[in-house]
């Protein structure tokens, strides 16, 4: 503990006037989980028009909702 070292006067500090708000931040958020239920969406339509012929047709069903 006694060997913490203290940032120089020179070392950079953050930019509190542009730091996004919280709904700004809530906002964004938003937008990465809908383009991460999109891609899954498509991922699940690609893989049941494509079924593997040793798997059953609704695996990716039975994966993703486990």
């Amino acid at each position: 503990m006694g060997n913490f070292e203290r940032p120089d006067d020179d070392s950079p500090r953050p930019d509190l006037a542009n730091m996004p708000s919280l709904g700004e931040m809530i906002s964004l958020y938003e937008k990465v989980l809908s383009e991460l239920d999109s891609a899954i969406s498509t991922q699940k339509e690609f893989a049941k028009e494509t079924p593997k012929s040793d798997l059953p047709r609704d695996w990716a069903n039975n994966i993703i909702d486990k």
